[in-house]
């Protein structure tokens, strides 16, 4: 019998095991609730930094500031110089946020309760009217000077006749949720293994399947599942972003995008995750108890490599960017930036896809020798060097 079967029987039981439909619509719902929840507590939080403040303004005359005037949510009121102790008792009392005694045209001094969340509002007005002020000393128009300072406009026209802001979004989300498969992956995997290792049914199972088989059927099963798990947040996200689209009036469009750029962002995200879901697997089996276990830590190894992806966004053409592109541990998220940022050459997509593919056909190999032993080993961790000699000598 072809060990497909298997492998597959394998993937149902792992994909049944962790995927309960009602379980899945009660999550859905869960995100979604949190997620408009979040919003509605940004909007009253947004709301709540919109009150206004007002500031009692001494000396405003050398600025211009003779007048009641409102900056964004500071209230700015003329007083005079005689009615300080007024205005002093008047903010312990809450009733003004703020006195501003200004000091000529370079200097001023603000009396507050507490360190003021509004005081960037409160110094740019101060220095958009000292600039008025020496502006009118030199007699030179404001609008002169904004003619004189003005940048030269470009355009930006692309050749295809579509810009690629889609193609860059796909790609920084396509690493995001190669992260975020790989983390839920390698939880499930874990649970999984080290479950069976503990109710001691591993020589059952090998009495009756090979341990590859065991592995491939269990990294198929667990890769479905957090498919699943990555749809999910996708659905929600969508959902989300359509709902506030919709209570706000406003279209939410992530541009357009290459169709030869998304294909090799989504091979690159397939196979990295295929990667580092083996390489895991093998790790996995080496864990006795993952409450005590020291390799936990292994984990946020993928997003310590996924790093790469974005440190070379200032200059993809780099030597360095091509390097990463090309080593297996980086690719899966240098290779989507690189073609959302530049023109990478055929040969070298090709070449990284097929370096990351045999690296993962490597690590199945390796996972499938070390869990053929670590399966079997109850009550201590193997060494990294036993794990070594287990994949050359198995």
């Amino acid at each position: 019998m072809s060990e497909w079967g298997p492998r597959l029987e394998v993937a149902r039981w792992e994909f049944r095991r962790f995927v309960k439909p009602k379980q899945l619509a009660f999550s859905l719902v869960i995100t979604l609730a949190m997620g408009f929840l979040g919003y509605g507590f940004s909007k009253l939080a947004a709301r709540s930094e919109g009150r206004v403040r007002t500031v009692a303004v001494i000396g405003g005359e050398a600025l211009g500031l003779t007048s009641h005037d409102t900056v964004g949510n500071v209230a700015l009121v003329p007083a005079a110089a005689t009615a300080l102790d007024s205005l002093r008792a008047a903010l312990t009392e809450r009733e003004i946020a703020g006195i501003l005694r200004l000091q000529g045209t370079d200097g001023a001094e603000l009396i507050v309760r507490r360190d003021p969340s509004w005081r960037g509002t409160l110094e740019g007005h101060l220095a958009a009217a000292r600039q008025r002020v020496q502006l009118a000393r030199a007699g030179l128009a404001p609008e002169r000077l904004a003619a004189m300072l003005a940048p030269v406009r470009v355009t930006v026209s692309y050749q295809a006749g579509s810009d690629s802001r889609g193609t860059r979004v796909a790609a920084f989300l396509a690493v995001g949720l190669i992260l975020y498969g790989v983390f839920s992956a390698m939880a499930y995997m874990l649970v999984s293994v080290t479950a069976e290792k503990q109710l001691r049914v591993t020589e059952q199972v090998v009495a009756a399947i090979t341990p590859q088989t065991w592995i491939d059927g269990k990294i198929l099963g667990i890769g479905a599942v957090s498919l699943v798990n990555v749809l999910l947040f996708l659905l929600a996200a969508a959902l989300w972003v359509g709902g506030r689209a919709i209570a706000t009036s406003s279209p939410f469009s992530l541009g357009t995008a290459h169709p030869a750029a998304l294909a090799w962002i989504a091979v690159f995200a397939t196979l990295g995750f295929a990667f580092w879901l083996t390489a895991f697997g093998a790790v996995a089996a080496t864990i006795d108890d993952p409450n005590t276990s020291t390799r936990g830590p292994l984990m946020f190894v993928p997003a310590m490599f996924s790093v790469a992806g974005f440190m070379i966004v200032p200059n993809p053409d780099s030597v360095f960017a091509q390097v990463v592109g090309l080593v297996p541990l980086t690719s899966a998220a240098v290779m989507p930036a690189r073609v959302a940022l530049t023109d990478v050459p055929l040969w070298e997509l090709l070449l990284s896809a097929a370096l990351l593919l045999g690296s993962t056909l490597l690590a199945r190999r390796a996972a499938g020798k070390i869990f053929a032993v670590a399966m079997l080993l109850y009550g201590k961790e193997p060494t990294w060097r036993e794990m070594r000699r287990w994949v050359r000598e198995t």
